[in-house]
């Protein structure tokens, strides 16, 4: 009998600690961030719970530039983010961003620049588990990497003219 109780009972707090460590989030990826305002970045992953749509802080997210020192999003800890997240969607494996609103922009060091280090936390609202954290960059605008190629093979046109 006590082998049966004590059996049963490892088995309760194993499927607990599973449905626990299935709540901690963990991002495994996120698209690319530029310089703009409004921009799309989706973030994968799993354990990140669920929320409704929308636009202001929060103390689930935050989004951290550390060139700049700024951060978004996070309402927290007397802690309250003049610059905010839209916050397009939010599921347990996927959050949509759309970009920023707030004072975005009313200083210089408001706004992301290319190379700026750029971070991301994320609690699950439900389970309050521990934060997963990511670390990025800041990449040029596809326009801007089209305008580079170009200007590169322009360069090499003339390097090769000059050769003849």
């Amino acid at each position: 009998m006590r082998i049966g109780i004590a059996t049963l009972l490892s088995t309760v707090l194993l499927s607990c600690g599973c449905a626990f460590a299935s709540s901690v989030p963990n991002i495994t990826s996120v698209s690319p961030i530029t310089t703009q305002q409004y921009q799309t970045i989706t973030i994968q992953g799993t354990g990140f719970g669920t929320q409704a749509p929308y636009i202001g802080d929060s103390p689930y997210i935050a989004f951290s530039d550390f060139t700049q020192v700024w951060e978004a999003g996070y309402i927290g800890n007397g802690v309250v983010d003049t610059i905010n997240l839209i916050v397009l969607s939010w599921t347990d494996s996927d959050i949509t961003l759309g970009g920023f609103t707030g004072d975005w922009g009313l200083f210089t060091n408001y706004r992301l620049y290319n190379g700026d280090s750029v971070g991301l936390a994320i609690i699950n609202p439900h389970s309050g588990a521990v934060p997963a954290y990511w670390n990025g960059v800041i990449v040029p605008e596809p326009g801007s990497l089209l305008m580079l190629g170009s200007g590169l093979l322009v360069s090499i046109g003339a390097i090769r003219r000059r050769s003849f």
